[in-house]
């Protein structure tokens, strides 16, 4: 490989954490390297964004379902609670039964 192509113009990290250092590929279009053309790196960037808006959404859905299912539940032990004990003393008789099995 000859020497005089011309290398990417892109900076990209180097050893240590504050060393930067000048990739080592050739260029291939407007003096980039086929990784760091701004026309790849945007198209990954999409790619990249897209993926993380479809796994959040999903998140979102299944919080939103659990959600949804946990006020469907204590609902429905209000409704439950309501119809079992209708008057006061039987809901009090039916815990000092609960307690008594403890």
């Amino acid at each position: 490989m000859s020497k005089d192509k011309p290398r990417c113009k892109e900076s990209v990290q180097g050893e240590g954490c504050w060393r930067s250092r000048m990739c080592s590929r050739y260029a291939v279009k407007g003096g980039y390297c086929h990784q760091h053309h701004p026309d790849t790196v945007k198209k990954r960037a999409e790619a990249r964004d897209s993926r993380f808006k479809a796994h959040w959404d999903r998140v979102r859905i299944r919080s939103d379902k659990q959600n949804a299912l946990s006020d469907f539940v204590t609902a429905f032990r209000k409704y439950y609670a309501k119809r079992l004990y209708k008057d006061r003393r039987s809901m009090e008789l039916a815990w000092e039964k609960y307690e008594d099995h403890e």
